[in-house]
Formats: C-alpha cells, sequence, structure tokens
C-alpha cells in the first residue's frame, strides 16, 4: 500500500496557493470562473448568489454576490458536472446581460 499523505499535503498547498492567485485575478476581471465539486448559483433577495466549488480539501466555501446593476460581471463560466444553477439564477443572469457558459469534458 503507498502512503499517498505527503502527494495529498503537496496537492492541497497547490491547490490553495493556485486558489489564491485566481481569486486575486477574479477581482481585476469581468469574468468568474467556477471550478470543482457543489458549485451552486441561485437568487436570494435580488441578488446573485455564487457558491463556488470545492477543488481540494480542506474544503473552502467561498460566495460571490453581485447585486443587480453594480457589478462588472459579463460571463459565467463553469467547470464541473456537480452542483446546480437555477431558473431564477438563469434570468437574473439574462436581464443583467451575464452570459452564463458550462464546459464539459465529456
Amino acid at each position: 500500500m503507498i502512503d499517498t499523505t505527503a502527494i495529498e499535503a503537496t496537492w492541497n498547498d497547490t491547490s490553495i496557493e493556485l486558489e489564491a492567485k485566481a481569486d486575486k485575478k477574479e477581482t481585476s476581471t469581468n469574468v468568474i470562473v467556477l471550478a470543482g465539486s457543489g458549485i451552486s448559483i441561485k437568487v436570494e433577495h435580488g441578488a446573485l448568489i455564487i457558491n463556488h466549488g470545492s477543488t481540494h480539501l480542506p474544503r473552502t466555501d467561498k460566495k460571490t454576490t453581485l447585486n443587480k446593476a453594480v457589478h462588472n460581471t459579463q460571463s459565467i463560466i463553469i467547470i464541473s458536472e456537480t452542483g446546480y444553477i437555477t431558473l431564477d439564477a438563469m434570468n437574473w443572469c439574462l436581464k443583467q446581460g451575464i452570459s452564463v457558459v458550462m464546459l464539459s469534458n465529456g
């Protein structure tokens, strides 16, 4: 049996580092990229609530809130096969001029 503890630790450290770089870049762009398992996009109290997926352990729950007419988001790109987006959220994005694209491996 192979001890994968060191490999998992390296993977988690690398994932955390890359996620921090992506978060920094996200603030300077008008595109939101969602990757990992368990993403969700829904509307609450008139705002779009985006829960980013988890790509590593320990799970980090990152949430982005977009309010009508005061965001600069033009696109949401989904690179995930698990999670959900509500019809309310799709309609909200349509009315706000936000394109939603889902990329698939298969």
